[in-house]
């Protein structure tokens, strides 16, 4: 009977489609247009550009409190009022900003990093919860990384949109259609659709079988921890370095122009340079995208150990082709092999968390190890632009990113080696 229900796609797929959306509305539709909001309220408030783009690292600062506080709630209270509420900070904090043509600096800072309550915790813990309970470990990685490509096919929709929104009616007109815009793509998800585990609806998880999956879900039961627990052991720490270390992205994502100039001074023109630079923004994007759906695709084919070392190896070579030679066309191969790393953040960290820690407060675990991604998206801009005043070049902070590759797979294996030896005494011990 169970293996019939399961079969069909049924509920699985209004989770898949509402986790799509929640990706496209909750994130892309709101840190990913923060450029495009930055030059027309800086012109219109007169406030400098530094001081208008603090709220970005209040807003991490803000998602360090608010992840684990979430993340815990999700997995202990009612899902769908979290969710919700979650849903409408971000709603409220649009509106909010708005209205805020005439309002001084802390009235931005306040609202923007407020937002941290609502789009963290649905884009690092809600998303990859719900896709990991709703889908069974044989295809879970493909749907997630379904899932999480559309903060890119979002950012590559509502950019243009919003720009044009902006230059025709304003910028504070189009933060009211951006906060419609939320509440449609998230809220009838949150209050109707969304449940925590297939058993909340009496189904199990989309791709169950019963003579592989019910061995896996006891080995992974017995496995499993708390967030006490785990963060007592080796395996959480090593999975904070390898997030921090691929959470440094952050930093050559927003700097990819200068990086583009300043590599290619004296070889090609600045304006074309420039030009470049902005070609390769938008090829990592296009990494972004394919990157996610093929991490998850290759992990449910041969593996997380194999599929996550090969994309660490990936990232690496994007950071190399940015200092060996420089010029257009390795620069722009490396930038969307850079792109990739994202998949490492979206899709592989939540396979990750779930193989060592198990299933029982994967919500709080993740959210907690999550903290790091903010910590490092609230000060790498900062960094990099200070390696590149330091030294005049962005060679060592490229330099840095290759490192960071190197620590992240030594982490990644030790993860796994740690795994297995746990794995095995619980098999000697049940025999």
């Amino acid at each position: 009977m169970s293996n019939a229900i399961n079969n069909k796609p049924g509920y699985a797929w209004l989770i898949l489609i509402g986790c799509c959306c929640a990706e496209a509305g909750a994130f892309a539709a709101v840190i990913n247009l923060i450029s495009v909001y930055a030059l027309p309220i800086i012109k219109t408030t007169g406030f400098g550009a530094g001081d208008y783009m603090f709220f970005m690292t209040l807003y991490g600062i803000m998602a360090v409190i608010a992840l684990p506080v979430m993340g815990n709630l999700m997995q202990k209270k009612n899902f769908n009022v979290v969710t919700t509420v979650a849903a409408l900070v971000i709603v409220l904090s649009l509106l909010m900003l708005s209205m805020s043509a005439d309002k001084p600096l802390p009235w931005f800072w306040f609202w923007g990093a407020l937002l941290a309550w609502g789009v963290s915790p649905i884009f690092a813990v809600m998303v990859p919860t719900l896709m990991g309970n709703w889908f069974s470990a044989k295809c879970r990685g493909r749907y997630l990384g379904i899932a999480t490509a559309f903060t890119g096919v979002g950012t590559f929709v509502w950019a243009p949109l919003f720009t044009a929104i902006i230059q025709n009616l304003g910028w504070e007109t189009s933060y009211v259609i951006n906060a419609a815009l939320v509440a449609v793509l998230t809220l009838p998800f949150t209050i109707f659709i969304f449940k925590l585990k297939p058993s909340d609806k009496g189904l199990l998880p989309y791709g169950y079988d019963e003579t592989v999956d019910s061995g896996d879900a006891q080995k992974a039961a017995k496995g499993s921890m708390t967030t006490g627990q785990a963060m007592k052991t080796l395996a959480f720490w090593l999975c904070a370095l390898v997030i921090l270390a691929f959470s440094f992205g952050n930093g050559y994502q927003t700097n990819m122009v200068a990086i583009c100039t300043t590599q290619t001074a004296g070889v090609i023109d600045p304006a074309e340079a420039a030009v470049i630079g902005g070609w390769m923004v938008s090829i990592a994007a296009v990494g972004n995208i394919i990157s996610k759906i093929l991490f998850g695709v290759l992990n449910d084919k041969v593996g997380l150990k194999a599929t996550f070392a090969s994309f660490i190896v990936i990232t690496f070579i994007g950071y190399a082709l940015w200092i060996i030679y420089p010029n257009a066309p390795l620069l722009i191969i490396g930038a969307f092999l850079f792109g990739m790393h994202n998949a490492i953040v979206s899709v592989g960290f939540p396979l990750l968390v779930r193989a060592a820690f198990g299933d029982k407060d994967f919500a709080p675990i993740l959210s907690s190890l999550m903290v790091f991604n903010s910590l490092a998206g609230a000060i790498t801009s900062t960094v990099a632009a200070y390696f590149f005043q330091l030294t005049g070049s962005y060679v060592a902070w490229i330099i840095v990113g290759m490192v960071m590759c190197v620590i992240a797979m030594i982490c990644f294996f030790s993860i796994m080696s740690i795994q297995k030896k746990r794995n095995d005494a619980k098999a000697t011990a049940s025999v």
